[in-house]
């Protein structure tokens, strides 16, 4: 992306000289752009912000969706959530300065990925392993801006056809309400303690319930396009779904629609985001 500079300024140690054309990334041209610090004049920026998208970093536009609470972002396998949350991990790291944790249960990152991130843990498929990690994370917050787990969902996934009875498997629902609890506590702070001084965002990838239901015959009743947890979604302030709009060789373009979400309907596009070979781009519509 090309910008015009309107004002002198020095981001990360690069300085910006008023009046002159710099070709910069997308994530730092509309950050300065919606800050007024730069002009775009790049076309295609310039076209779609014209009609009506934002480009405003997804850290600020999810705590002002949340007011620094916890986010679910849930989907099926394939439909983009680990390279949209790592997209939202570096743009909140390398753009606008914050610290960030990214705890991963899946490993689906690239190595190129992964080494883009400054705090990154792997846990693997244990839940009990991620229930430590973000409980640490809940008791070193005053570390991090931002707390990612990618996914909670996966760990009771991979070990679900082994639970026996419907007694195992409402724990696992427990457990998966004890991260969460967890990771609203990372964000908004505990009573007596930090809880009305801080505020930051925690953000959880999830499954929906259909893929759950394709290994368990028990499996509590529930609408399979809903994120898999039941009651425990309550928790999240925020929750949206991802969707796929377009698959080609060269493209991935993916929906995010409401779920949860104050003052907006159910199943409404807030969203965009595309996978290409320039990286991931976020269009924001609320």
């Amino acid at each position: 992306m090309k910008v015009r500079v309107k004002k002198m300024v020095n981001i990360k140690g690069q300085g910006y000289e008023q009046g002159k054309e710099y070709e910069v990334n997308d994530g730092l041209g509309n950050w300065m752009v919606d800050r007024d610090i730069a002009e775009p004049i790049t076309p295609v920026n310039a076209n779609v912000r014209s009609q009506g998208v934002t480009y405003e970093p997804s850290y600020n536009k999810l705590m002002k969706l949340t007011e620094g609470h916890l986010a679910e972002v849930y989907g099926p396998y394939g439909c983009g959530k680990s390279r949209l949350l790592h997209s939202i991990a570096v743009e909140a790291q390398d753009i606008l300065g914050k610290t960030v944790l990214f705890i991963d249960t899946e490993g689906g990152l690239l190595d190129e990925h992964v080494s883009q991130l400054k705090n990154y843990w792997y846990v693997g498929d244990s839940i009990e392993a991620l229930e430590d990690a973000v409980a640490s994370a809940k008791q070193r917050r005053k570390k991090y801006d931002l707390l990612i787990v990618d996914s909670v969902g996966h760990p009771v996934y991979v070990n679900y056809v082994e639970l026996q009875g419907m007694n195992q498997k409402l724990r696992a629902y427990q457990r998966l309400a004890i991260i969460f609890r967890d990771m609203v506590r990372f964000a908004r702070g505990e009573r007596k303690v930090d809880l009305g001084e801080r505020k930051a965002l925690a953000i959880a990838a999830n499954h929906p319930v259909s893929e759950f239901a394709r290994v368990a015959k028990n499996l509590p009743e529930e609408e399979p396009l809903n994120p898999f947890g039941g009651q425990i979604h309550r928790v999240p302030k925020v929750i949206l779904r991802i969707e796929t709009e377009q698959l080609t060789e060269t493209q991935s373009v993916f929906r995010i629609v409401s779920f949860k979400l104050r003052g907006v309907a159910k199943g409404v596009e807030v969203a965009k985001f595309t996978i290409d070979g320039g990286g991931v781009k976020i269009e924001w519509k609320v």
